[in-house]
């Protein structure tokens, strides 16, 4: 994994940029398909931000980097990210045993994301969008799952 070069990043030590996330899913294909288990791809984007930051002046980069904080203390060691763009963020959970692991992870991802709009003195909800897809079960191969997660989010 390289250094991200901007402050946060030392705070998390999962993340991956946009280069290696295709090259990580893949690698975590080939060990879930010699194990017989699934990986997990979850394309998280925050609903609402261009009304939040119009009305409100509240920034969605801060919002995100107030979530990813939480987010953080709930990854496991081999799980990754990669901040896509301001608001969305990419989510490989490699080894899953069953697939309901991923829904637990979503949820736990979107109440982060509740508690840090709390946080804003505005009380603003931005609620986050997202899509998931599974190793074998929507795709064979790291594009593929990645696409299928995107699709699956609908923005």
């Amino acid at each position: 994994m390289r250094n991200v070069p901007n402050a946060i990043a030392n705070f998390f030590p999962h993340q991956i940029d946009r280069t290696d996330l295709l090259r990580f899913t893949g690698h975590a294909i080939d060990i879930a398909e010699a194990a017989e288990m699934h990986v997990g791809v979850l394309i998280l984007t925050l609903t609402r931000r261009s009304k939040q930051e119009a009305l409100f002046g509240v920034s969605t980069a801060s919002l995100v980097d107030a979530a990813l904080v939480r987010i953080s203390e709930s990854l496991r060691t081999e799980d990754l990210y990669a901040r896509l763009s301001d608001d969305t963020i990419a989510f490989v959970l490699p080894s899953l045993k069953a697939p309901a692991q991923c829904l637990l992870a979503a949820a736990r991802f979107t109440r982060c994301f509740e508690i840090a709009s709390e946080i804003e003195e505005h009380g603003w909800r931005s609620v986050p969008a997202i899509g998931i897809a599974l190793y074998p079960d929507h795709a064979h191969d790291a594009r593929q799952l990645i696409l299928r997660a995107e699709i699956a989010r609908g923005l």
